[in-house]
């Protein structure tokens, strides 16, 4: 077997580990809506800090530092350059 052959191998095996792992990932990250649905029913129910500190430590940074960004990548702001 030749070097470019183990080499194309290797990165098969890679990105199919790769793949998987992430696929596994998947499964246990909620979607936009699941988290702004949880951070909702927080502010309607009117609990505090000490019933869901998650909220307010991880969940609301998250949604201010990446809020923007999902945005910008929405379907609204995709321009589609293959019909130009």
């Amino acid at each position: 077997m030749n070097s470019v052959k183990v080499l194309y191998l290797m990165l098969n095996w890679c990105l199919n580990r790769v793949f998987r792992i992430f696929s596994a990932l998947e499964t246990g990250i909620p979607t936009l809506d699941a988290i702004l649905q949880e951070v909702e029913s927080f502010v309607v129910a009117g609990k505090t800090y000490n019933e869901v500190p998650h909220i307010i430590d991880i969940t609301l940074p998250m949604l201010c530092a990446y809020l923007p960004f999902w945005w910008s990548q929405g379907p609204d702001n995709n321009v589609n350059t293959a019909s130009e």
